[in-house]
């Protein structure tokens, strides 16, 4: 992996403590995310992976501070976190599917205002993505699951994020499809936005990441960088 700078954390996680329901979910969590890292967490189902995520994106009340490029996101709404440049892809395809792709895709930049830049990113997408610009006047029901997942992403990347978190890159999609956002994702770093996998495959995610860290029952029980591999 490249040399990225360390300078100074663009996420922030400090003693992240989370209860639901009376039970311990996520417990004391610290963790630093820098720019240009491809970072993934790693557990089983119920370790607390994806409600790590969601409380990232403040969509559960915890205990703790979470800090993104300098700004105490512990206080904000999730739209206002998205307006800062962090974006959260689910696990479950959270598409508009009673409308195009390309709408979909435009969604995804409503906060920005230059129709210029917009249209170079719609047009990059389609270039990256070139089954989105066939499919783009299909309304995204229609869509198969890999390409449904592909959508998300390109509309995440329309908001031309800073941090972007993708939850279980590989469920329920194919092998073929899965090489090709890896090396997408790959592609995006170079840009030096940070990338935030959850994920259940280690196979899958070693080769392009940074720092690898394990979750069980709520707390971080290993970490692996493989930056200098």
């Amino acid at each position: 992996m490249k040399n990225l700078n360390k300078k100074y954390p663009i996420l922030e996680i400090k003693n992240l403590y989370l209860k639901y329901n009376n039970k311990l979910i996520l417990n004391k969590i610290n963790l630093n995310f820098f720019s240009g890292e491809i970072v993934t967490l790693i557990g089983k189902t119920n370790s607390g992976k994806t409600t790590f995520a969601h409380a990232i994106y403040n969509m559960l009340p915890y205990a703790g501070k979470i800090i993104f490029n300098k700004n105490k996101i512990y206080k904000l709404t999730y739209d206002k976190i998205f307006k800062l440049g962090l974006v959260y892809v689910m696990q479950k395809n959270r598409l508009f599917e009673q409308i195009t792709v390309e709408e979909n895709l435009l969604i995804g930049a409503y906060l920005r205002t230059n129709k210029l830049l917009i249209m170079r990113d719609l047009n990059k997408i389609y270039s990256i993505f070139p089954k989105l610009f066939e499919q783009r006047m299909q309304l995204a029901i229609n869509l198969s699951n890999g390409q449904k997942k592909i959508c998300s992403i390109a509309r995440a990347l329309m908001a031309s994020p800073k941090f972007i978190i993708i939850d279980e890159i590989s469920f329920g999609i194919t092998n073929k499809i899965i090489n090709k956002i890896i090396k997408i994702l790959i592609e995006i770093q170079k840009f030096g936005t940070t990338i935030f996998l959850i994920e259940k495959n280690i196979q899958l995610i070693i080769p392009i990441s940074d720092h690898i860290y394990i979750i069980k029952k709520g707390s971080i029980i290993k970490s692996q960088n493989y930056r200098n591999n």
